[in-house]
């Protein structure tokens, strides 16, 4: 063993004397690409349950996700996340994507995940209240179809900087779609389904309200 490394392992601060030097501890380089790329859920209306409007209100909605991927020039990316859900005092959390390259972004895949096989689970669920004749009604639409969905955007994630893809969920748009004076009563609520004559313009609806809107780099 040589003099200048038997006396750094010893007693490092002898090394003036010898002419060796021990430096500071070895620090793996950050190569984690910056800040990160971060997925925010909001919804329209901004706050659910909505306020009263002139003809319906949205109380309760829920998307069941399957299969949720981010694709951009690293590759394609799985994350975690199988639903969201806006109610009274809760809100989806934003999604980071975990290792996440530089490179440009540009689609984010899902579906939103149906089953009618034994138990009935719904791809979406929108619960709220709407006007006909003059009289606020409750209301519900939901289906057990299976819907894939293809977001297109364009947002670059910059070495040394953050970006947020904000997917916007129109749920307005979607009770929107539904003309409720054909639609029947069950149990005292108007209900939509995957039987009813107004679920193939709901279904419209659901593709054309989500999506991204204003990306953002910082």
């Amino acid at each position: 063993m040589s003099t200048c490394l038997r006396i750094a392992i010893v007693a490092a601060v002898a090394t003036a004397a010898t002419g060796c030097w021990v430096g500071d501890p070895y620090t793996p380089p950050d190569d984690s690409g910056g800040g990160g790329l971060t997925i925010q859920w909001s919804s329209r209306p901004e706050a659910i349950p909505s306020t009263p409007s002139s003809d319906r209100t949205i109380d309760r909605a829920v998307f069941r996700q399957d299969d949720l991927r981010l694709v951009g020039d690293a590759g394609t990316f799985p994350l975690d996340r199988d639903k969201l859900t806006w109610e009274r005092g809760i809100v989806p959390t934003p999604l980071p994507v975990m290792g996440a390259a530089p490179g440009l972004y540009s689609r984010l895949l899902f579906e939103l995940d149906g089953s009618s096989d034994g138990e009935e689970e719904y791809a979406y669920e929108i619960t709220g209240t709407v006007k006909v004749n003059d009289t606020f009604q409750p209301f519900t639409i939901r289906d057990t179809s299976d819907l894939a969905l293809s977001l297109e955007f364009s947002i670059m994630l910059t070495a040394g900087q953050s970006a947020i893809i904000p997917v916007r969920i129109e749920i307005d748009k979607m009770a929107g779609a539904v003309n409720f004076q054909s639609v029947s009563m069950v149990d005292g609520r108007y209900l939509v389904d995957k039987d009813s004559s107004q679920i193939s313009a709901v279904r419209a609806a659901v593709r054309d309200a989500i999506g991204v809107h204003d990306a953002v780099t910082q």
